[in-house]
């Protein structure tokens, strides 16, 4: 028999003699976003399936069922992540690895023992008669049987040996570990392990490294690289097609919205399909795809491919550009602070003018940023006069800015003028915090920020203008949701609310047509549970969980696995969060550096 999962459906058996299907298991939504299709493993008498199956929070327990079809058996009952079955051929114990007491090996004893744990003394008896082995299986209270055999963090990929050894990655290197998990071993020492696989007689593990293949001799630890040469005839032509089709069967299968949007996704993909004959490069692929799925009306859809041509990475001057002056040269209109011309050394001033850079003659036209690719990473020195002639000008040299470091340059100062102009007008009595995007390091940047400047305050304003989203704005949002209903003090010290993170005072929050994903459903939020008053303009309506793909052709693709819907129903893709209070701010604002939203 092959077994196998179906998207949306479960899992299957084929009979290989008859070809015959038939569905042993219902369990729609496999996949990323779904509940269940990770992991299956049978046990080696063919009369049970250990599976993995996620829970709505994102536990992924294992449960056990009878292979011919039958009720299901949660057998680790936690909420935590369970992984990498393996049946052990005597019929005693499936292992596993799990985080639900630390990153490790775990077993579960298939029956009661007769002894407690601790005085069990396990032993490896490989069976000389396979075929007569039976799994008997006591569910009872399974999950309280389990235990740890070994702590390491981190390990993945587990497998058993023939002879009753574990072997798992740690760190893109091999180890090994007793059949009791006492003795552990450090097996390769090259780095850069991604997989592997145990010979038939346990004597040697097939390592992948890098792409290659070594060959690991158990005997003595040594490693060699297993050489060999494969020609083959690529046709990108049908290469293309097939990536299309892939493309086309994920989005089928796995797009979160089975009616497509009301969109007839068939009829799309007969309209696209011929236009495959005008693609010549893997960019103009890319763009059909695109196209295609723009017919959605879907966010996080994009489409790209990696490695090939990149384009030049443009350097900045470090100095905005007096866009009325057209030359000779090129007048400074303003030199943002902790720019390197801000600095006594290399000091720029409003009104000078740049003649030359690196001795070439320079003005405000498109030669102009041709001329900066040459010197991404190096240092340009600046010809600078108070008037428009290199006559008695004066050399200016540091290194030219990289398109990162302006942003985050032109941000950071954005942000501190906000932050002073808020202290001014509010009179010290309203804090300023600015949260621009919705990952792991922007969690740790809020927190630092927030309570430190809110410290004290008796209002907060937060801003998520260009927020491009992420996963941690419901965290955030909970946080400023909770109330204080405690507080320590010690003698002679401040008063200390609890919880840590609660707040409970006066909000309003920033936000606009920029604010994108992760960021809109904190704008939701702040509404729905009544933190902040949302001022501003509507978000834009960009809000789903999505997951990567790789098609066979090099391209990669997004797809939005998951909706994400108010709690009265409605979604928040393509019906953006409208605020409170609609403050428009124009483009005349914000080259004048007025906001009228704050």
């Amino acid at each position: 028999q092959l077994a196998f999962w179906v998207t949306n459906d479960g899992l299957y058996t084929l009979d290989l003699d008859t070809n015959n299907a038939s569905k042993v298991l219902d369990l729609p939504g496999t996949g990323t976003w779904g509940p269940g299709g990770y992991e299956f493993v049978y046990s080696p008498d063919m009369q049970w399936i250990a599976y993995t199956k996620k829970s709505p929070r994102g536990a992924v327990d294992i449960w056990i069922m009878p292979a011919k079809g039958g009720k299901s058996i949660n057998v680790t009952k936690l909420n935590a992540s369970h992984s990498d079955m393996q049946w052990s051929p005597d019929g005693k114990y499936l292992f596993f690895l799990s985080n639900r007491n630390g990153n490790g090996l775990y077993a579960l004893p298939l029956k009661r023992e007769e002894v407690p744990a601790e005085d069990v003394q396990m032993k490896f008896d490989a069976p000389k008669d396979k075929a007569a082995v039976k799994f008997d299986i006591d569910f009872q209270d399974s999950e309280t049987r389990i235990r740890k055999l070994v702590t390491l963090d981190p390990i993945e990929n587990l497998k058993l040996s023939p002879d009753g050894n574990f072997y798992y990655l740690s760190n893109k290197e091999l180890w090994s570990a007793s059949y009791d998990g006492k003795e552990l071993k450090r097996r390769t020492n090259i780095g850069g392990v991604s997989n592997f696989e145990i010979t038939a007689d346990g004597k040697k593990i097939v390592l992948i490294k890098a792409g290659t293949i070594q060959l690991l001799d158990l005997s003595n630890d040594s490693v060699t690289p297993f050489n060999f040469i494969a020609n083959f005839e690529r046709d990108t032509r049908l290469e293309q097609k097939a990536a299309f089709k892939q493309y086309w069967r994920t989005f089928n299968r796995l797009f979160y919205d089975q009616n497509f949007h009301g969109r007839d996704w068939k009829a799309i993909h007969d309209r696209y399909e011929p236009l495959l004959d005008g693609v010549a490069v893997r960019q103009e692929f890319d763009e059909l795809l695109v196209m295609m799925v723009g017919e959605l009306e879907a966010s996080h859809t994009e489409v790209w491919s990696n490695g090939g041509p990149q384009p030049p990475t443009t350097p900045f001057l470090g100095f905005y550009f007096d866009y009325s002056y057209d030359g000779p040269g090129i007048r400074i209109k303003e030199v943002p602070e902790r720019a390197p011309g801000s600095y006594a050394k290399t000091q720029l001033k409003p009104g000078e003018y740049v003649m030359a850079v690196n001795g070439k003659d320079i003005r405000l036209d498109e030669y102009l940023f041709k001329m900066l690719n040459d010197f991404a990473g190096k240092d340009i020195e600046l010809t600078v006069n108070s008037v428009p002639t290199k006559s008695g000008a004066r050399k200016v040299t540091y290194k030219a800015i990289n398109p990162f470091e302006w942003r985050e340059l032109d941000y950071r100062n954005q942000i501190q003028r906000m932050r002073e102009e808020v202290d001014r007008l509010s009179g010290g009595r309203i804090a300023y915090v600015q949260i621009p995007g919705m990952g792991g390091e922007n969690q740790e940047q809020f927190e630092r920020e927030f309570y430190e400047y809110a410290d004290g305050k008796e209002a907060a304003i937060i801003d998520v203008r260009g927020n491009g989203g992420g996963n941690v704005g419901d965290t955030l949002a909970t946080w400023l949701a909770v109330k204080p209903f405690a507080f320590t003090t010690a003698r002679r010290s401040d008063i200390r609310e609890t919880p840590d993170h609660s707040w409970g005072k006066p909000t309003v929050v920033l936000s606009n047509e920029n604010v994108f994903s992760n960021g809109e459903t904190f704008t939701y939020c702040a509404k729905k549970l009544g933190f902040g008053t949302v001022i501003g303009m509507p978000t834009p309506g960009y809000v789903i969980w999505t997951d990567e793909f790789d098609m066979v052709n090099g391209s990669v693709g997004r797809i939005p696995g998951a909706g994400y819907y108010r709690i009265d129903g409605t979604t928040l893709e393509n019906d953006g969060e409208k605020p409170d209070i609609t403050v428009d701010m124009t483009l005349e604002d914000w080259e004048a550096k007025r906001d009228p939203q704050l």
